[in-house]
């Protein structure tokens, strides 16, 4: 029986996402473009995040995220419908912050990030998320 190379290429579309990831991981994608053309994103990622007050913990979210990522994070442009593996795993762990699964959160990410930067994570994940997820109510 022939490997079907495609499963290992193979990514998530944004369109079956829940509402809230979709808005997360579009704030994502605005900032990251925006910072890489020198522009600022602040009334539109505002406008993503459901308030002003929500951009500084979202603005450490993706500072220590970057921080943490052995590679580059590879970040889709926003107008496409499909995530990247770094933007897929993101959102898996997002979810699992948000849902508490502090165990299942460590596992995700444990061959890739030692242990004091996934707790930092975890707690900033928490912190951002469950803020985040009132305000999309």
């Amino acid at each position: 029986m022939a490997f079907d190379f495609t499963a290992l290429t193979q990514t998530t579309p944004v369109r079956g996402l829940p509402n809230w990831q979709i808005r997360l991981i579009t704030a994502f994608r605005v900032g990251t473009m925006a910072s890489r053309v020198r522009r600022d994103a602040s009334e539109r990622l505002s406008i993503l995040l459901g308030g002003d007050e929500r951009l500084r913990p979202f603005r450490i979210f993706v500072e220590e995220l970057g921080k943490a990522w052995p590679d580059p994070f590879t970040v889709n442009p926003p107008c496409c419908a499909q995530l990247s593996f770094d933007e897929a795993l993101m959102l898996e762990t997002a979810s699992l912050a948000l849902s508490g699964k502090q165990d299942a959160f460590h596992a995700k990410l444990t061959d890739m990030l030692p242990l004091s930067v996934r707790r930092n994570l975890w707690h900033i994940s928490r912190r951002l998320l469950t803020d985040f997820l009132k305000a999309a109510h």
